[in-house]
């Protein structure tokens, strides 16, 4: 029994993934933009962050919590973009990433005050599971409303 239900699962996980990948006003305008993320030696850094905010201020207005929520979502999708890293697109959880850094901050502190270790940042290019675990931390920061806007 196992055997038979266990691709069936796989295919029912996989399609809700893809399909909340695909659907969603601002995930769609992401995906069109067209920019660089860039190589230099402090890190990689995008081209057209004036182009991710329009986008995600046309979709969505003026952003909000749900906005920022919408966005740790999104850094989970693999659909491709048409943004690039060396020639090649990149995935729309690197773009979704890029548009959270131009709306929110946010700095973990221990018990003293100071600065510690966060998850919800990262260095692109980034894998799969950081910018999964990237958008987990986000969400519960959105949730707790401890962000600030940029």
């Amino acid at each position: 029994m196992k055997s038979v239900l266990l691709p069936w699962l796989a295919a029912l996980v996989c399609l809700f993934s893809t399909t909340a990948c695909q659907t969603s006003g601002i995930r769609d305008a992401l995906a069109a933009v067209e920019g660089e993320f860039v190589q230099r030696p402090e890190g990689v850094f995008y081209s057209n962050n004036a182009a991710l905010v329009d986008a995600v201020k046309s979709a969505a207005g003026t952003p909000t919590a749900r906005t920022l929520s919408a966005l740790a979502d999104c850094m989970r999708c693999e659909r491709e973009t048409k943004s690039v890293f060396r020639g090649s697109p990149v995935p729309l959880s690197w773009v979704c990433y890029q548009a959270m850094e131009n709306f929110a901050y946010y700095e973990k502190t221990d018990g003293t005050g100071d600065i510690v270790p966060w998850p919800g940042y990262v260095d692109l290019p980034a894998s799969r599971e950081a910018l999964g675990e990237a958008g987990k931390a986000w969400k519960e920061v959105i949730s707790t409303r401890t962000w600030l806007w940029h």
